[in-house]
């Protein structure tokens, strides 16, 4: 008996063990991966684009700025930094002109994140959008045919030598940055450039001419007797009419011929006997990279009064040995840096060209 009720014994546990061999293995539940950082499934995003400017011609080498904000539709939150969104456009490129990225993923910083457009050489509307989740906004932008650059007009058509007045171009195919000078070579006159745009009279640029540095250089004269004795031992300024070039950046300059006259200040009859006290204007510089350090070097020495004009369209200076930085302006390039000297016994100017770096 007791040996039936053992073997009995051990078929069961037998059997247990084939059973419990026979069942699957358990294995972990799954689990639903964590959403990428700063994303919210399921949220309603606000997402606005604006651009700047809206209109660009076709293959224009200067981009337009594009800004896009983002913020939960509910309650306005911003999202996470480092969140990621998607922009895209259908005819121009992002980042470069040849770089061909149509689309391209940016990241947020306090809700917003900015890029370059360029347009292609696709004339229409080009719409940009920006995606997140399942949000997405768009802006607009014209990409408009190239006009070439023609000046019709400057008015006023005259100011003072001391510069100040405020002049309208009017044309066609402004664009930004663009330089405006009055004259020619050594004794050209930067204007300063206030505002290029568009209105009801068509496009235009105005701008603020500058100063005559040394009249002697740049008015012509008139032979007269400077004291009543019969003599012509004198001269007398006479008006100077003069072109108005206007260069766009990377572009091709135009001049609109005899388009501005600049008054003298000073038109009565002045002595041109020498005078040995008159002062020579010169100077030299040393550079380094975009900076410039000028030295003034003219003759005789005593008190003088100092002016230079940098050639780059920034404001003169009357140190007598300046330092100017032309990457706060235009950049690497040649300059034409005038110097004006003045004492008691008159005035002289100079002008040198200056390339940097």
């Amino acid at each position: 008996m007791r040996n039936t009720a053992s073997r009995n014994l051990t078929a069961a546990f037998m059997l247990l063990a084939l059973v419990a061999c026979s069942t699957d293995t358990p294995t972990a539940p799954e689990r639903t991966p964590a959403p990428p950082p700063g994303s919210s499934p399921g949220t309603a995003w606000t997402i606005t684009i604006t651009v700047e400017p809206r209109d660009l011609t076709a293959s224009d080498p200067q981009p337009a700025t594009v800004t896009v904000r983002i913020r939960r539709a509910d309650n306005g939150a911003l999202p996470q930094n480092g969140t990621t969104a998607i922009v895209s456009a259908g005819l121009g490129d992002f980042n470069s002109a040849a770089s061909g990225d149509q689309t391209v993923t940016v990241s947020l910083s306090g809700g917003a994140a900015q890029l370059l457009y360029f347009a292609g050489a696709i004339l229409g509307q080009d719409t940009i959008q920006a995606r997140l989740e399942n949000s997405v906004g768009s802006a607009r932008i014209n990409i408009l045919e190239a006009k070439d650059l023609f000046l019709q007009s400057v008015t006023p058509s005259s100011g003072p030598e001391s510069g100040g007045t405020r002049i309208r171009i009017s044309g066609t195919g402004f664009s930004e940055p663009s330089r405006v000078e009055l004259g020619t070579g050594s004794t050209a006159i930067n204007a300063t450039v206030d505002r290029i745009g568009e209105d009801s009279n068509g496009e235009f640029i105005r701008a603020f001419t500058g100063p005559v540095f040394d009249p002697d250089t740049f008015f012509s004269t008139e032979n007269c007797d400077s004291n009543g004795d019969g003599t012509a031992d004198g001269a007398r300024y006479l008006p100077k009419t003069v072109g108005v070039t206007v260069t766009p950046s990377g572009g091709t300059a135009v001049t609109l011929a005899n388009a501005f006259t600049y008054r003298p200040r000073d038109t009565s009859c002045r002595d041109t006997t020498p005078d040995p006290d008159r002062p020579n204007a010169d100077f030299s510089f040393i550079k380094s990279g975009l900076v410039v350090q000028f030295f003034n070097e003219s003759t005789p020495g005593g008190t003088m009064t100092f002016t230079w004009e940098f050639g780059d369209g920034s404001a003169f200076s009357t140190a007598e040995n300046p330092s100017h930085d032309y990457g706060a302006t235009l950049g690497a390039g040649t300059y034409s840096v005038t110097l004006r000297v003045e004492n008691a016994s008159g005035s002289d100017t100079t002008t040198k060209s200056v390339t940097v770096p």
